[in-house]
């Protein structure tokens, strides 16, 4: 009976170090994302400024502009619901 009481304490802390683990890295990767959200931010910023500049007296945007905007923005919501997803991941992960 002591032997698996041994092997379940064994077990139990090698999960609580891979739990860590996995904590440590889901925060890594949460900041890594919430940098990319901000640099896909801050490049949609800098391109309707650009396009802003280049077509102030026609107020213009080509289609192709337009399609890429669209596309930064929908990266960027995704992001934000995947770094939402691992921030509540990491949370039940720290809780268990």
């Amino acid at each position: 009976m002591v032997q698996k009481e041994d092997i379940i304490n064994e077990n139990f802390i090698a999960l609580q170090s891979v739990l860590a683990n996995l904590t440590e890295k889901l925060d890594k990767l949460t900041k890594q994302i919430s940098l990319l959200l901000s640099l896909f931010e801050k490049t949609a910023v800098k391109f309707n400024e650009t396009n802003s500049n280049a077509n102030s007296s026609t107020n213009i945007m080509s289609g192709d502009d337009k399609e890429l905007i669209n596309k930064l923005d929908r990266v960027s919501e995704e992001n934000k619901t995947i770094a939402k997803a691992l921030a509540l991941l990491g949370q039940k992960v720290r809780n268990y």
